[in-house]
């Protein structure tokens, strides 16, 4: 397990990799236990996660959308938009906004 790194220890210090923000001054040679979501290309969202789990079980955008047409619905998918829409209430709930 990694622990965020903040070069200063001092009260709004990001952390080098994730971005956190350091909530209080550390003390002396403190380590601010807090575990490191790592850089944001490390970093696994909201809706890559459920993505992850829907192909787990079989559920992809393409047997969705076939499954779709066998009823008779317009065989579209919204998901991109879905997971980029989970993406960013992710970073809302980790205080991230505005990353990327």
């Amino acid at each position: 397990m990694r622990f965020c790194n903040f070069p200063n220890g001092k009260a709004g210090d990001l952390c080098e990799r994730c971005g956190r923000e350091l909530p209080r001054d550390l003390f002396h040679n403190e380590v601010y236990r807090q575990q490191c979501a790592g850089t944001p290309a490390e970093r696994k969202k909201l809706g890559d996660k459920v993505e992850a789990l829907f192909a787990s079980i079989g559920i992809t955008q393409d047997k969705y959308k076939e499954v779709k047409e066998k009823f008779g619905w317009p065989p579209t998918c919204d998901c991109p938009k879905r997971k980029e829409w989970l993406n960013r209430v992710d970073d809302w709930l980790h205080g991230r906004s505005g990353q990327q």
